[in-house]
């Protein structure tokens, strides 16, 4: 029987990544220092850079090919793995493989999701390697807050084949030349680290998204730009056994019959405004409940097309009374 992926440490797969990386660092590195000659200080500056991310990407290769765990890659004492994906970022910004101006990443701060920090390298680095090789001119986006990690990437659609894939959480064979095993090692770390994958093709943009699998959570859409209260009704809302994916602007959210139980959407959104937002969704998805939030109590008087209810910010407790019936049917 063919063995998985190992998901616990640095693959010959990542290692071939590694190595790829750090020797295109090295070569931007010496290209940039050419066009630096005179500037003394540039060049010492750019050479220590240089010799302390080989010095660090070497030492994580050689406790790998040893079979070592090694040092953790840098990550914050509470487990935030923020640090631990910017590091990554730079390091395929600085490659080349990223491009500047068509790269995006927004991370929410601190970035806390549980699992071992290996195998979120791993996930992360081929996640980003399968994007940039679709998209070799971007753009590529990053995206993670503490419910969902999305890598999205224009290019080529993907085959058919890699969709059925990832539809069955069973990844094709390798092909002799060790080559296509990035899809089973996300896979493989995405089991390993309890996430839940979902692809999303739209017109010019592919994205995998990966969700905390909460066993029997339902599934809710946040969507409301203020920054303080998407955070407060989101984590109030988890803390009360949902699954939340939370987003500050609609104008990228395409309805998707069956992806939620709920959606909660703010009145006042920038472009869309959330009483379209919900209407949409509903067309798509008669059985999914809507509620529009609104800091104007006039709009509870107004007919809203798609409305289960329409709340006077935060309305927590309605709002709960509202989404309960929903807990016994975790979508």
């Amino acid at each position: 029987m063919e063995q998985p992926p190992d998901a616990t440490g640095l693959h010959a797969h990542d290692l071939r990544h590694y190595l790829s990386l750090l020797a295109c660092d090295l070569r931007l590195t010496r290209e940039r220092l050419a066009e630096t000659a005179e500037d003394a200080p540039a060049r010492a500056t750019a050479l220590a850079g240089l010799l302390a991310r080989l010095d660090a990407g070497l030492a994580e290769l050689d406790a790998s090919l040893r079979g070592h765990r090694g040092p953790a890659p840098v990550t914050a004492p509470d487990g935030d793995l923020a640090p631990l994906v910017e590091r990554l970022w730079r390091s395929f910004l600085r490659a080349g493989r990223l491009r500047p101006g068509k790269a995006a990443l927004h991370l929410a701060r601190p970035l806390l999701w549980p699992g071992d920090p290996k195998q979120w390298q791993s996930l992360v680095m081929n996640l980003l390697e399968n994007a940039c090789k679709a998209a070799p001119d971007g753009p590529v986006r990053l995206e993670a807050d503490g419910e969902r990690l999305s890598v999205s990437n224009g290019g080529a659609p993907p085959a058919e084949a890699l969709l059925r894939a990832l539809a069955d959480g069973v990844a094709p064979p390798a092909r002799a030349d060790g080559h296509g095993q990035g899809l089973g090692l996300i896979l493989a770390a995405a089991s390993a680290l309890h996430l839940r994958v979902e692809p999303a093709l739209e017109p010019g943009r592919f994205t995998l998204n990966l969700f905390r699998a909460v066993a029997g959570a339902p599934s809710l859409l946040l969507v409301e730009d203020d920054e303080d209260l998407r955070a407060m009704l989101a984590e109030y809302l988890r803390a009360e056994g949902f699954r939340v994916e939370a987003s500050a602007d609609a104008a990228e959210l395409a309805p998707a019959a069956g992806r939620y139980r709920a959606v909660v959407a703010d009145l006042n959104l920038p472009g869309t405004g959330g009483g379209a937002l919900l209407a949409a969704w509903r067309a798509a998805d008669p059985g999914l409940v809507t509620v529009l939030l609104t800091g104007d109590s006039e709009a509870q008087e107004r007919d809203w097309p798609g409305v289960d209810a329409v709340l006077i910010k935060p309305g927590l407790g309605r709002l709960l009374e509202l989404l309960a019936p929903l807990k016994g049917d975790g979508r």
